[in-house]
């Protein structure tokens, strides 16, 4: 079958920003992995591949050393050489600020340097049994003429070869790529929700399949589902697990993998008199460990999973799934309605409350009839929700304005690390910890035992110590974890894909059948 010559992808959400190192999030990186690349790669399974650098060797306890391949150029013709990732993780520090920066995955590094235009030298503040998963998840872009050889990446800033602190240079446009694809044209007054693409005939790697390619955004479920089935995408993300059964009897292809997206419930946990919250005497409900365990027994999961879902993910109890570092045995809570309203009563809500459950609406895969659901299994404790359902961007906005007291989150997740370090940190988003509280839980012992998982020296001790501070995280309940989903892909026939654990979805896993 000969190749289209444009492939048509439907995201579910857009991207707040076309610059590779503005934030962290999924639908950023969608669009960002076509157009800049990592040192290291993960693929769809999450195992780490060579990409910009070949090989990668621990030459010393907490130190890796990466080997650049040869002949690396950006899309401009520029050789791509080891001062440009110095760059470009300076660049990412000097960007940090909000929880959705990259500061998370800079949290462990000490130091970068370059002794050599093709080798890079990686410190870390604990050691490794593998190269840290950080290096895939930041690209690299072209260096300005003024940014120095010889200089340093470090925690506190970056510095020159004599260690003095660098002016950051001045910046216009976006910054210059290497990756398979470049932007055909500068973004329309829709702004960033269709995107064209074309083919880098400069690529220093294999040529991608496809000479262009449009990615638009729809976020409503059912709108992206009729553009697959009346001819207007090839492929679309986030199909709604009640049509898988319909687009595979119309001949379409519906791929599935687990995805490493926590879905859970978050609450203000330190304010008091909150607007969001009626019949509570003034006080936060959510503050007492005996009303979120409340709220936590009154949730069915396995229900939820098999109705909402259509069993397309796995009910959890912890911040992590079963297969992921750091579980923590024995932490199936269940479902017990009564003992839920026996918690509720004695923590003196046995007439209940009522509590706004703020929500997206096109964000996750059926995130609003998630919050419904969840809504109607609290009634009967006496917990009466109000859903509000909201656009992903209006969402956000709401989230972070009004610090609402009760909402439907989702968090990438790949181990107990990422999960206690994102959720359960007390919050300080320049330090990369508790990046994703937005409730502000706060419990010294969490603290305590991850500081300690990550001051240990053995790969052992930490995967222990990280272990207890989930289970810690977990029982007090920084958060109310509901399900790890699975990702759900829609294609036209004649096409194949590699699912990705991490949901991203490129059109560099595509192939034509």
């Amino acid at each position: 079958m000969g190749i289209e010559p444009r492939l048509r992808i439907v995201l579910a959400a857009a991207p707040t920003s076309l610059d590779p190192h503005q934030h962290n999030f999924a639908p950023n990186q969608s669009v960002a992995f076509h157009l800049y690349e990592p040192l290291v790669w993960r693929d769809g399974g999450g195992q780490r591949q060579p990409l910009l650098a070949q090989d990668w060797q621990e030459t010393a306890p907490r130190r890796w050393s990466l080997q650049l391949r040869p002949g690396l150029r950006f899309q401009d013709g520029r050789p791509l050489t080891a001062r440009d990732a110095v760059y470009s993780y300076c660049r990412a520090q000097a960007m940090q600020g909000d929880r959705l920066s990259f500061a998370p995955l800079l949290r462990d590094i000490a130091g970068i340097a370059a002794p050599a235009p093709d080798r890079l030298v990686f410190d870390f503040r604990r050691r490794f049994s593998e190269l840290p998963y950080a290096l895939a998840g930041i690209v690299i872009v072209a260096a300005p003429a003024e940014f120095p050889a010889g200089a340093l990446w470090r925690p506190g800033g970056c510095t020159d070869a004599a260690g003095r602190p660098l002016a950051w240079p001045a910046e216009s446009g976006l910054p210059v790529g290497s990756g398979p694809y470049r932007l055909a044209a500068a973004p329309d007054g829709a702004g960033l929700t269709s995107l064209p693409l074309r083919r880098n005939e400069a690529y220093w790697g294999s040529p991608p399949a496809w000479p262009n390619i449009l990615l638009t955004v729809i976020e409503d479920d059912q709108r992206r589902i009729r553009a697959l089935g009346n001819g207007n995408a090839d492929l679309v993300e986030q199909v709604p697990p009640g049509s898988v059964a319909a687009l595979r009897s119309g001949g379409f292809t519906v791929l599935s993998a687990p995805a490493n997206r926590l879905m859970h419930l978050q609450m203000e946990q330190q304010r008091d008199a909150l607007p969001d919250l009626q019949d509570t005497g003034g006080r936060n409900p959510f503050r007492d460990l005996r009303v979120r365990r409340a709220i936590s027994l009154g949730i069915d999961r396995p229900a939820l999973v098999e109705r909402v879902m259509g069993g397309f993910a796995i009910p959890v109890w912890q911040l992590v799934r079963d297969d992921m570092e750091g579980y923590a045995p024995g932490m199936t809570a269940g479902y017990d309605p009564a003992e839920a309203r026996r918690l509720l009563a004695e923590a003196g809500y046995g007439g209940g409350f009522a509590v706004r459950l703020l929500a997206p609406d096109g964000r996750y895969a059926n995130d609003r009839r998630i919050a419904e659901a969840v809504g109607a299994m609290l009634l009967p404790l006496g917990i009466r929700v109000t859903v509000e359902a909201q656009p992903p961007a209006e969402f956000f906005t709401i989230r972070a304005r009004e610090r609402a007291a009760f909402f439907l989150a989702g968090n990438a997740i790949s181990t107990a690390s990422t999960a206690v370090r994102a959720l359960a940190l007390a919050p300080d988003p320049a330090h990369g910890r508790g990046t994703s509280n937005h409730g502000d839980f706060r419990d010294p012992e969490v603290d305590r035992l991850y500081d300690q998982a990550m001051a240990a020296s053995e790969p052992a001790d930490q995967d222990r110590l990280m272990a207890a501070a989930n289970r810690r995280a977990s029982e007090q309940l920084a958060v109310i974890p509901l399900f790890y989903g699975q990702t759900l892909w829609g294609l036209r026939p004649g096409l194949a894909m590699e699912p990705r654990l991490d949901q991203l979805t490129l059109a560099t896993g595509l192939r034509p059948q």
